[in-house]
């Protein structure tokens, strides 16, 4: 990384079209990752990711809200019974937590997969929502695919002034200095640009105070910190404003699934982990995510990871993935 003191850098990136912006971006990520990996960094909110290698299956992942962006590659996401992909150039934002499951495509060790994920404050988005002029326009590209939007996820191509704020972001990495007091700034402003872009609705709809759909992800946010507990749809629901089979309607447009299936996901994959990292065996990992019989878990565990859990985890730490 650069010296902190050499009073000779180049100034932060000017304004620049998506084109340059990308190639600078594909830049500066290969610098800052000399090697496949996940990079957290001293930004707070921003993590980079590269990859050498595409996937041989998908893999679940759970997606916090967050903005991911594409350098290089393309990524493949499977949400409930659809599936899209997006690449280079491509913002991909989640709006609430969802349940997805995940692979690279068009990756080399040539051409990595560089990717950038800006986790989204709830706060700050209520925060600029409420701050909003009631007349202006929304900003929303009247172009924008509808088959690019799933639920409470969205894909729209990179537009400059969001690509701007978003080097700048990136470039404090080198800059410690300057982060306690430009991060902040830059962070407020990536936010007002995704609200004020393609994916200023789907924001709103999930984050505007008090609005139904805030009360939504709030639901499913709760779901997600109480996985291991027994779920109550009614207690949910109510604490949404909702009747059941409205908060049932809503969450499988949201999500992609029903709020059991979305349970289900939580608990196997943090049994997946605890397997893993604790080295827990199949028996105590499904105790502690709240299930009473270890042979619904393993079948469970099967249908979504394609293996026993025994199996799964040994091939894994083989290196099997």
């Amino acid at each position: 990384m650069n010296d902190m003191n050499d009073t000779n850098r180049t100034p932060l990136t000017p304004r620049l079209t998506p084109e340059q912006g990308l190639r600078l971006l594909k830049e500066l990520l290969l610098s800052l990752m000399p090697e496949p990996g996940n990079y957290p960094t001293p930004v707070p909110g921003l993590t980079l990711y590269r990859r050498n290698q595409e996937d041989a299956e998908h893999h679940p992942v759970i997606y916090e809200p967050e903005l991911i962006i594409i350098a290089q590659g393309e990524k493949h996401v499977r949400l409930g019974a659809g599936s899209f992909a997006f690449g280079g150039g491509s913002a991909f934002v989640t709006a609430v937590d969802i349940p997805t499951a995940c692979a690279l495509r068009r990756v080399s060790p040539e051409q990595p997969f560089l990717s950038l994920v800006v986790t989204l404050d709830r706060a700050l988005l209520a925060e600029l929502i409420a701050a909003e002029d009631p007349s202006a326009p929304d900003g929303a590209s009247e172009t924008t695919d509808p088959q690019r939007t799933r639920r409470g996820i969205m894909v729209a191509d990179l537009d400059a002034e969001l690509l701007d704020a978003v080097l700048r972001l990136t470039e404090l990495v080198d800059r410690s200095e300057a982060i306690p007091t430009l991060a902040p700034l830059f962070t407020k402003e990536i936010h007002f640009r995704l609200l004020t872009g393609s994916f200023g609705p789907i924001l709103r709809a999930l984050n505007a105070a008090g609005s139904p759909g805030d009360r939504m992800a709030r639901a499913i946010r709760l779901l997600r910190e109480d996985f291991d507990k027994s779920l109550a749809v009614a207690d949910l629901a109510r604490q949404a404003g909702m009747s059941v089979s409205t908060f049932h309607k809503h969450f499988k447009r949201i999500t992609g699934m029903s709020p059991l299936r979305f349970q289900k996901r939580l608990r196997l994959e943090y049994a997946q982990r605890l397997m893993l990292g604790r080295e827990m065996n199949a028996s105590e990992a499904a105790q502690a995510v709240g299930y009473e019989s270890l042979q619904h878990f393993s079948r469970e565990y099967k249908r979504l990871f394609g293996e026993p859990p025994h199996r799964d985890i040994m091939r894994r730490r083989r290196g099997g993935e």
